[in-house]
């Protein structure tokens, strides 16, 4: 019950910060950031751009989805994107990434790269597959919901 005063208190204006005011405030910080993510759609020169099948130990599970992943402390969205490209992909991106999506607590950014590049994934997930954005089998092929709404607001 004190815990629950302690909330009330911090969200119905200012209080004097106590070291538990303050732990709360930084427990409900902690919360989001971990909630915060980005990812990376890479294009390559024939239209088709880079999925991942997720391992199915991973949240979402056996879906194809973007590299990407949470957004550790210290990062800004791009950075993190950028890092997990290098970690789930073996892809070293350092051209500029554009911003095409901020939906759902995950940013998407895109950027373009030759479709030769070796990909090595990581154990998140099990395979990854160049598709042409327009035609993915979306019966066959499950998609993440963040990719979904990417690309549904996209018009691919």
């Amino acid at each position: 019950m004190w815990v629950l005063i302690a909330l009330f208190h911090l969200e119905a204006g200012p209080t004097i910060p106590t070291k538990e005011t303050k732990q709360i405030e930084s427990n409900k910080a902690h919360d989001f950031k971990a909630m915060a993510a980005a990812g990376i759609m890479f294009m390559n020169e024939s239209g088709e751009i880079l999925l991942l099948k997720r391992a199915l130990s991973v949240p979402a599970g056996n879906t194809w989805g973007l590299p990407g992943g949470t957004i550790e402390g210290g990062e800004n969205a791009e950075m993190a994107a950028r890092r997990e490209a290098i970690e789930e992909t073996g892809i070293v991106y350092n051209g500029p990434l554009m911003k095409i999506d901020e939906g759902g607590n995950f940013t998407t950014f895109t950027a373009f790269i030759p479709g030769d590049l070796r990909i090595v994934i990581n154990s998140e997930s099990q395979a990854y597959m160049w598709i042409n954005p327009n035609n993915i089998p979306e019966d066959i092929v499950v998609l993440h919901p963040n990719l979904k709404r990417v690309l549904d607001k996209l018009a691919y």
